[in-house]
């Protein structure tokens, strides 16, 4: 039985305010919902799109393709990170044009949902050796 270190239990910031919002891996088969997700949002640009992503693997990066999900599983936000791999050189793990939120979240609901993503570039963005982080929403103010 795998049981839980209560020890090693750090909470998210989402469920330290009673939020049921959770970050995972895109699958392949949520393409669709993803890109439908970009078309939706204002600030969606074709650069968080899955097109774009696979061209950016074409070209030799690699992607990293992450969805903000609600309690009832729906597709409420996301983003999908870049890495470009040099072996002798620093990385540098960024995102053109997100995160991406839906507008009709909550103020509560968009800021824990940003410090999510923020949380999961930063975790990604060790465990690939990059050095910095850049991410480059298409804001023109702070949700």
């Amino acid at each position: 039985m795998n049981m839980m270190n209560i020890d090693n239990y750090h909470p998210t910031i989402a469920e330290k305010n009673n939020l049921s919002l959770t970050v995972r891996e895109l699958q392949a088969s949520e393409n669709t919902a993803w890109n439908l997700l970009v078309k939706a949002t204002p600030k969606g640009c074709f650069m968080q799109t899955t097109i774009w992503a696979d061209f950016k693997e074409i070209e030799g990066y690699k992607t990293l393709r992450y969805g903000l999900f609600s309690e009832n599983n729906d597709l409420v936000g996301g983003c999908i990170y870049y890495l470009y791999p040099h072996t002798n050189k620093a990385n540098l793990f960024f995102n053109t044009g997100g995160p991406l939120l839906q507008e009709h979240l909550t103020e509560n609901a968009l800021e824990i949902g940003m410090q999510l993503l923020l949380e999961t570039a930063s975790s990604l963005a060790r465990k690939e050796g990059a050095v910095a982080i850049r991410i480059e929403p298409l804001w023109q103010e702070k949700p």
